[in-house]
């Protein structure tokens, strides 16, 4: 007799359980929904007032440059052959503080590199073809002798006044 009880009993509670489940999966299931709806609909499109703004972007600059001053003179590196590489003017003038700029109009690279036993020296690299430059400030006064290294029977004279 106790197990017919329990017989009865059993599959009445499965089906209670199991309409149970049911009934909290939809309830669960419609409060998801619910919750997904308010967030969407309503604080999405609000601001908080005591909420500042996103900074705006700042420019970034970029890192400073071996000279920064703007060409008080500049040389251009011409010619479409050996024989008739040089510079052009071959000598320039510049106060104390300025930039001279070479520009290569050539067709292959060249250099500006300072002769040895200058005051100042520097010496570009290969300066690319087709308008690549290279820049540099004077800051002392005297005469500059230069040549290009890849061609040395090109030479250059730089006068720096005080």
């Amino acid at each position: 007799m106790l197990r017919a009880l329990i017989d009865k009993c059993t599959p009445l509670a499965r089906t209670v359980s199991r309409g149970g489940l049911y009934v909290s999966l939809v309830a669960v299931f419609g409060m998801v929904m619910l919750a997904g709806c308010a967030t969407t609909s309503g604080a999405a499109n609000t601001t908080p007032t005591d909420t500042p703004a996103p900074a705006a972007p700042t420019a970034t600059t970029a890192p400073p440059t071996a000279t920064s001053n703007p060409p008080a003179a500049t040389i251009k590196i011409v010619g479409a052959s050996f024989s008739t590489y040089g510079f052009s003017p071959g000598s320039v003038t510049v106060k104390v503080g300025d930039t001279v700029e070479w520009i290569n109009n050539s067709t292959v690279p060249h250099t500006s590199t300072s002769d040895s036993g200058m005051a100042l020296s520097w010496d570009s690299s290969a300066i690319a073809t087709g308008g690549g430059t290279f820049s540099f400030t004077f800051t002392k006064a005297g005469t500059y002798t230069y040549h290009c290294s890849f061609h040395p029977f090109m030479h250059g004279t730089i006068v720096v006044t005080g």
